[in-house]
């Protein structure tokens, strides 16, 4: 089974460096297109499963590639990662403050927002009981996520350790990562690719 997960188009906060987090913003101009792009591109793959992000980036995402062809299932496993207070920041403006996000992630700890490790659990679980048990009933799925929740989907899956989970292709607008899925066991086929 193929499992395509897929980063959410552009946001207006996207273009302004602005941090988002559980914030629910919408696609900008580009990102709509982008994502539309996209679903050109995948126009002859079929997908028995779309599931998403509830948030209307990701979800707006999903109905746009996959041309509302296909019921959308949102999962809150997969929303982005919870930055807190730093939610609605300019990135620039808090710059050594938020270093450790990308510099160290084991060490970065939002004040009301999660750790990466959380969102490794969430989405570890969210495959556990959802993507997991469809092999053998479904060969291919499509999961619209977000860039931190999508890293902490593969650190997972390559079995990479918390500090290098940034290690790879950076998960830009509308990029796809492909999973296999066969006898129980996740291979990473393809990251953060641009269609």
């Amino acid at each position: 089974m193929e499992i395509y997960i897929i980063r959410h188009g552009e946001t207006y906060w996207n273009a302004k460096k602005r941090i988002q987090g559980f914030s629910d913003i919408e696609l900008n101009n580009n990102g709509i297109e982008l994502a539309k792009h996209t679903g050109e591109r995948l126009a002859d793959t079929e997908f028995d499963y779309v599931y998403s992000s509830p948030l209307k980036r990701a979800h707006k995402t999903a109905e746009l590639v996959t041309q509302n062809r296909y019921e959308i299932i949102d999962d809150d496993r997969l929303k982005e990662i919870c930055l807190g207070d730093y939610e609605g920041r300019v990135m620039s403006e808090i710059g050594e403050e938020f270093k450790k996000f990308f510099d160290a992630p084991e060490e970065f700890v939002p004040v009301n927002g999660e750790r990466f490790e959380e969102v490794i659990l969430r989405t570890k679980d969210f495959f556990d009981k959802v993507i997991i048990p469809l092999e053998g009933k479904a060969d291919r799925v499509l999961i619209a996520s977000h860039a931190a929740a999508i890293k902490c989907m593969l650190s997972w899956i390559k079995k990479v350790d918390v500090k290098d989970l940034w290690c790879g292709p950076f998960i830009k607008n509308c990029a796809i990562s492909i999973v296999e899925l066969k006898n129980g066991q996740l291979q990473l086929k393809e990251e953060g690719i641009i269609l």
